[in-house]
């Protein structure tokens, strides 16, 4: 698993997490979750870019 944090795909650096059908018993994900550093810095780079999301300052995308 991957996680976006402040604009970068990073693997994560804690456990890992699978996720099994519950009939078959088959895998159907796996992956790494985020370490609480990991979090913290999602949060950190997220609150840093609230103010340019709150005031719709977005630049334009153009859509295809």
């Amino acid at each position: 698993m991957t996680h976006l944090i402040n604009g970068n795909w990073l693997s994560g650096e804690a456990e890992s997490l699978v996720k099994s059908d519950p009939v078959s018993g088959e895998t159907l994900w796996q992956g790494q979750a985020a370490s609480p550093a990991q979090v913290s810095a999602a949060c950190e780079a997220a609150r840093a870019a609230f103010p340019g999301w709150q005031s719709g300052r977005l630049p334009s995308v153009r859509r295809r």
